[in-house]
């Protein structure tokens, strides 16, 4: 039996597309499809909510594999007040090529920028000497001219706050925070509550990274 992809059903809860095929939909359940059936009850729950406009919060995790697979037209999403935007890496200086004769040379911070609409976030992570932990220093720059003072500035694994401090007059920041499996940072401006989360790489590979005397390069 083929079945009908989610898309599909998406339209056909919605009562879009030809006649033809929603009627050819509609003998497709009636037939007894219980896989179908079954995404088709998932999905009307979700245009429900949609409709009695349910709030509930969504894990960073499962926004972050949302736009990866559906990435805003540009590449970019926009911090909207009650939504949180979620931000695109544009550098990575571990995957950044090496100089010649720099492959071997001891391994040190780790450089990464990161966009989401006019907010760019500069951030540096390494390890703090005599530590487990790890420092991450950032700053953020807005090209709109917002406010980049007084910013809430969490690191976080999940729902579990590990670190949170607060941006100064020039967007900076700096968390000191044991290394965990998932991580984000989530950037808060207190008044408007717009959020921005910014996915981190692996923490705990950077640890082993070090510890085995690696260059820089993960």
């Amino acid at each position: 039996m083929q079945h009908y992809t989610p898309e599909e059903w998406v339209d056909f809860i919605r009562g879009m597309g030809e006649e033809r095929v929603l009627r050819a939909q509609q003998d497709h359940l009636d037939q007894g499809c219980a896989e179908c059936a079954g995404v088709v009850r998932r999905l009307e729950a979700v245009a429900e909510a949609v409709r009695q406009d349910l709030r509930f919060p969504v894990p960073p995790h499962a926004l972050f594999r949302a736009f990866a697979i559906f990435p805003p037209s540009r590449g970019e999403s926009t911090a909207i007040a009650g939504i949180p935007a979620v931000a695109r890496q544009i550098f990575d200086s571990w995957a950044a090529p090496a100089m010649q004769g720099v492959r071997s040379a001891p391994g040190g911070a780790r450089q990464l920028s990161y966009r989401a609409g006019d907010l760019r976030v500069e951030l540096s992570i390494e390890m703090a000497p005599r530590s487990a932990s790890l420092v991450l220093t950032g700053q953020v720059h807005s090209e709109a001219g917002q406010e980049r003072r007084g910013l809430t500035v969490r690191l976080m694994a999940g729902q579990r706050v590990l670190a949170d401090g607060t941006t100064n007059e020039f967007g900076e920041f700096v968390l000191k925070g044991k290394p965990a499996e998932k991580a984000h940072l989530s950037i808060l401006e207190p008044k408007s509550k717009m959020q921005l989360l910014v996915p981190l790489p692996e923490t705990k590979a950077f640890e082993h990274h070090l510890d085995a005397g690696g260059s820089g390069r993960g």
